[in-house]
């Protein structure tokens, strides 16, 4: 009887195991079958049908012509060179075989671009449970815009994905790709200020000394040498839709600044508010759709209203035939207009707009970053600078250091509206499509070469239209002088810095860098902030604050590092 009473009690143990045994492969059955469907739904693959039934692609003929200006190569009627510092690409023909022509001739720098341009603005790497969740989660708004964006830029991007598909090691080329266009509001949304920031400011009637709309605009961002190294103009003649001329970089389909040939200008500018993430299109990608479309202010107002964007944007849009200029602020609930007074319109990285007054995260940006800053100094120059501007003196403006006091500011302060790190930077006459565009890697300090945009666009010619150097704007005064190499300097040990840094380099190797860019460059307020923060991580507590004395010292843009300091000062 014992036995069998031990038995008994056994028998239910080895049940409850079995049960046990069986829940558990159960759930891990359902668990699998859920992330295998999780995956399923959020990856994106090239859309199938009709917009992806592109023409015979590959029959393209590919040909390398050497000149005596270098090397050019063309893809059908397309073609890519190098000139006079500045990469030129023209593309021409249906939206599919602009996207193959680009991916052709583009495809090999755009693999040396994007793994870097990614992780300067994407803040999230796979490597933990979040950054994987954050990965999906935008994974599963992307699906959503590759369905809302314009069948055009669709069909281009299917195109451009086929020219890349050798160049990638990805499975999925087109997802990939789709992610490129989308890392400019993706970065919008994730960081916590814009990585890319611009202004955009227009002049017309009396305020100009020929009484034409001309344009001032500049793209800056940390990291800039890679952008500025690569920037292209990029001439687009599409079988459907109007020609247009766009400044970018490899692989980048939107439309950061650009011009039509009916004289209309875009503009992007970043901007954040307290919208959370919703589906939508690339804001890029919308910008691209008005130069393609619209023949005056009212058709691109149309088209931005038929379409959400993916992340907040102030839009400056232009008519040079007409003299008008707006703002358009936009996120995926409210739309609001800003029209230009007295002949005078800037916009920088917030919305000024009263609709957006009580929006924390606008003002955020106005008062923490550089942005409410540069705007205050935009104003000043104009009140000081009411009749007669030009060229020369737009330039002037773009390459303006003088902080809001009146002092000027050192070399790539971050309140300045030059800040020694452009993307791009062109002076625009809209109604005589002239561009002036300087050699971005000069900090927009060196000349600033004359580009006649009307033959580019009509297809008469078959290279860059340049004008002499008697017809360009010139050079900085202290463009190539010791002052602002050493500035330049500094601020490329910083960066090196950061990015050991960032990449796990030993502590000393790190702090030997950022030692040399505050040696280099004392007045850099993010230099020294870079090295307090080091010496602070290192428990040198008291060295950090003489640089954190420093830093605040001089007047730095970011008011969130400024109150960081302030804290560690007070302990």
């Amino acid at each position: 009887m014992p036995l069998l009473l031990r038995g008994a009690h056994r028998q239910p143990k080895r049940s409850s195991l079995r049960v046990y045994a069986a829940g558990t492969l159960a759930l891990s059955a359902v668990l699998l079958l859920s992330y295998t469907a999780f995956q399923g739904w959020t990856r994106m693959p090239e859309p199938s049908g009709g917009v992806a039934q592109v023409g015979n692609l590959s029959s393209e003929a590919v040909s390398v012509v050497t000149g005596t200006t270098g090397a050019q190569v063309n893809v059908g009627g397309s073609w890519l060179r190098k000139e006079h510092g500045l990469w030129w690409m023209m593309l021409t023909g249906s939206a599919d075989r602009l996207g193959y022509a680009r991916g052709i001739l583009d495809g090999p720098r755009w693999t040396r671009v994007a793994p870097r341009y990614r992780k300067l603005l994407w803040p999230f790497e796979i490597g933990s449970i979040g950054s994987w969740w954050d990965n999906k989660r935008w994974q599963w708004h992307l699906r959503s815009a590759a369905e809302q964006i314009p069948r055009a830029r669709l069909l281009e991007l299917v195109g451009f994905t086929r020219g890349i598909r050798g160049l990638t090691q990805s499975d999925n080329a087109f997802e990939l790709a789709m992610r490129y266009q989308a890392l400019y509001d993706l970065n919008l949304h994730e960081a916590p200020r814009p990585l890319l920031e611009g202004l955009a400011v227009a002049l017309w009637g009396n305020r100009t000394s020929s009484g034409r709309l001309l344009i001032a605009r500049s793209v800056e961002a940390e990291g800039s040498e890679l952008l500025a190294r690569h920037c292209t103009i990029q001439i687009m003649r599409p079988k459907h839709g109007l020609a247009h001329v766009t400044i970018g970089w490899p692989g980048l389909l939107g439309a950061l600044t650009g011009i039509n040939d009916k004289q209309m200008f875009v503009a992007v500018n970043a901007a954040k508010t307290d919208e959370p993430p919703t589906d939508g299109v690339p804001a890029l990608l919308i910008a691209r759709h008005v130069l393609e479309h619209a023949e005056d202010v009212d058709q691109a107002l149309r088209i931005v209203g038929r379409y959400h964007s993916l992340a907040p944007m102030a839009l400056m849009i232009a008519d040079g035939s007409s003299r008008r200029a707006i703002v358009v602020e936009t996120e995926a609930q409210t739309t609001a207009v800003r029209y230009g007074r007295d002949g005078w319109l800037a916009v920088t990285n917030h919305f000024q707009h009263p609709k957006f007054e009580a929006d924390a995260q606008n003002d955020r940006q106005r008062r923490y970053t550089s942005s409410g800053r540069r705007l205050a100094r935009l104003e000043q120059w104009q009140r000081a600078h009411p009749r007669k501007v030009d060229e020369q003196q737009l330039a002037g403006l773009l390459r303006d250091r003088q902080s809001i006091k009146g002092d000027k500011l050192p070399w790539g302060h971050g309140a300045a509206l030059n800040r020694l790190r452009t993307v791009h930077g062109v002076i625009i006459d809209l109604e005589h499509m002239v561009l002036w565009i300087a050699r971005p890697t000069s900090g927009l300090l060196g000349p600033m070469l004359r580009v006649d945009l009307e033959p580019l666009l009509a297809g008469t010619a078959t290279r860059a239209i340049v004008r002499s150097q008697q017809e360009a704007i010139s050079a900085h005064p202290e463009y190539g002088s010791t002052d602002v190499a050493r500035y330049r300097r500094a601020i490329r040990l910083m960066m090196f810095a950061r990015q050991l840094r960032a990449e796990g380099a030993p502590r000393q190797t790190v702090l030997r860098y950022a030692r040399r860019a505050t040696l280099m460059a004392p007045r850099l307020p993010r230099a020294n902030k870079l090295f307090a923060d080091l010496l602070w991580e290192d428990d040198q507590h008291s060295a950090a604050k003489r640089y954190y004395r420093r830093f605040v010292g001089l007047d730095p843009p970011l008011k969130a590092e400024t109150e960081q300091a302030q804290r560690r000062l007070a302990r």
